[in-house]
């Protein structure tokens, strides 16, 4: 076990990995984020976190899957079932797969990032587990559901076999739908109401259904000119979206976002023009795939 950085401010971050040299690149990530007031330790397996979380009480645990010993999945269900709920837990790991994703998810994790990564993803993802951690909201009232970044972390990890770029851009409207997509409403608190809107406009849809699935950008361009979805490639789609509805702003254990329904409807169907003309708390990002061309993701909450 390494030594603790010195530091009097309360924040307090426990790295658990069984390499060093990763043990020594989240070192520097995390003193990105929080320079001289947080204070660092690092353990090589899960137990060693078990022992020591009761002493240190660290505000997040960032820690890998497979580990000798104590795995990260089981150390974060052990934290969980020991009384240990206010900790946030965070994943660096090789093994991102859409199921692992999930069954981290239900076990309450933050996020997962996977391996290698890019310092300025792992860094957003420590940041925002760190304002939850100190009971800072991650957006105030009426700002967008979901960071362009965050969107951007989500497809990395669904991806993998794709080659592609996530920005910003401008709003979608009424007149650039394509004839058809998936709409995905997302509650939280009592009724579950819709409060935000999810949207993949068609070639979203099929990049996300197929590459998720670890088809090639072959596969998914061909679902494209199909021009109808098939229904492996909206469960995947719809898995995908399910996932997204914890890193919405907002989401808590205790008042989480949860996913109502996710459906593939055509152009013009009910309300979604007025939605999409009167939403201005939103993130539009343009998904540029190699091979597919471009597409495009929404993220919008419901006016009043």
């Amino acid at each position: 076990m390494q030594a603790a950085t010195a530091s009097s401010a309360a924040r307090k971050v426990l790295i658990v990995d069984d390499s060093r040299a990763v043990l020594a690149i989240l070192r520097r990530v995390v003193q990105k984020v929080g320079g001289a007031g947080v204070d660092v330790r690092s353990v090589t397996n899960g137990q060693d976190a078990l022992d020591l979380v009761p002493d240190f009480s660290p505000d997040l645990i960032i820690t890998d899957w497979h580990m000798p010993g104590v795995t990260g999945i089981e150390m974060l269900q052990t934290l969980r079932q020991t009384g240990h709920t206010k900790v946030r837990v965070g994943f660096v790991t090789s093994d991102t797969t859409v199921a692992r994703i999930e069954e981290a998810r239900h076990n309450g994790a933050d996020f997962v990032v996977n391996k290698p990564f890019q310092d300025d993803e792992l860094v957003g993802a420590i940041r925002e587990s760190l304002q939850s951690a100190q009971g800072r909201p991650s957006a105030a009232p009426g700002a967008s559901p979901m960071r362009a970044e965050v969107i951007e972390r989500l497809l990395r990890v669904a991806l993998k076999q794709l080659t592609f770029e996530v920005k910003e851009c401008e709003p979608l409207v009424p007149k650039s739908l394509t004839p058809f997509l998936m709409r995905c409403h997302y509650g939280q608190g009592p009724g579950d109401e819709p409060s935000v809107v999810g949207l993949l406009d068609f070639p979203a849809l099929c990049v996300i259904g197929a590459g998720s699935g670890a088809d090639s950008a072959a596969v998914a361009a061909a679902a494209i000119e199909k021009g109808r979805p098939d229904p492996e490639v909206v469960q995947r789609a719809s898995t995908f979206m399910r996932i997204a509805s914890k890193l919405i702003h907002g989401h808590t254990d205790a008042n989480p976002y949860r996913l109502l329904r996710a459906q593939v409807v055509s152009r013009g169907v009910g309300e979604l023009d007025e939605l999409l003309t009167r939403s201005v708390d939103r993130t539009d990002v343009r998904l540029s795939v190699v091979g597919c061309g471009e597409a495009r993701i929404t993220f919008l909450r419901v006016p009043l």
